[in-house]
């Protein structure tokens, strides 16, 4: 399922919901293209007693896990960037305050 390969390693069978369901989630949340004309069908990986490599099926979860964890990045780095954006919006706010006071002496 999670390959094209032809290994001689041992195929094991989609057996419950939960593993149909975590893994049709986490195909949408990647967008997976390859896996998601797999699942296109709209039917479920039990019923069509969907097959994987334990060692292929792994992979899978590490990409899964991969891609979580560069989303979180990008939302820490969009928030720290945020952050200093505001960060330097008050600091010119308080410039031009003094600008306008005509005050010439800034206190640290």
């Amino acid at each position: 399922m999670f390959c094209e390969s032809e290994s001689s390693e041992m195929l094991h069978d989609i057996s419950t919901f939960s593993m149909d369901k975590s893994v049709k989630d986490m195909t949408v949340e990647m967008c997976d293209s390859k896996l998601l004309v797999k699942l296109s069908w709209g039917v479920d990986l039990v019923a069509t007693e969907g097959k994987y490599h334990l060692t292929c099926s792994t992979k899978f979860r590490n990409s899964y896990h991969s891609f979580q964890r560069a989303q979180y990045n990008s939302s820490s780095l969009f928030n720290s960037t945020q952050a200093k954006a505001q960060v330097f919006a008050e600091f010119i706010l308080t410039i031009e305050t003094y600008i306008e006071q005509a005050t010439n002496v800034f206190k640290l």
